[in-house]
């Protein structure tokens, strides 16, 4: 009589992370390495069934990885969000006298990856000049604008001038 030994691996699972830098679409990713090489199944906590991730949003991701049997291992992964967010501020000026043009907006802009995109808008306020950061000219109303950096993150600002009777 023979008894053959049980000599069951579990795969060893390691994972290189590539954190997600896009605030439109996720572009993180996870490389993992399955250790001894055989045929494996992947069954990842997003539905994938392929060895790495790619084009994936910031989160935590659990892979079970399989060669049949009771031959599993589980490993989990954290991406990162490395999303540079625009932050912004403004500094107005009011209009001075009833009718003229004195009205202005400074805005400052940190953060986020440039160069940066200015929409600007008003629903009663006239003398934007769109495309550029500061303005100038303005009469009285409210001025709404969204700063979009080259990494398509953004952020929308509203700045209400005032001015003599209103």
């Amino acid at each position: 009589v023979f008894t053959v030994p049980d000599n069951v691996i579990a795969p060893g699972l390691t994972g290189v992370v590539t954190p997600n830098t896009s605030c439109t679409a996720g572009n993180g990713a996870v490389a993992l390495s399955v250790t001894p090489p055989d045929t494996y199944t992947f069954d990842w906590s997003n539905t994938a069934s392929s060895q790495n991730l790619s084009n994936i949003a910031a989160g935590d991701y659990t892979v079970t990885v399989s060669s049949g049997g009771d031959c599993t291992a589980i490993a989990s992964f954290v991406v990162p969000d490395n999303t540079d967010a625009v932050l912004l501020s403004g500094n107005h000026t009011d209009i001075l006298c009833f009718g003229d043009l004195s009205g202005a907006i400074d805005l400052t802009v940190s953060g986020g990856i440039g160069p940066f995109t200015y929409n600007w808008a008003t629903p009663n306020g006239s003398g934007l000049v769109n495309g550029q950061e500061d303005q100038s000219g303005l009469l009285v109303g409210t001025y709404n604008v969204t700063v979009t950096g080259n990494n398509g993150c953004s952020k929308v600002l509203t700045i209400p001038l005032s001015g003599p009777g209103n």
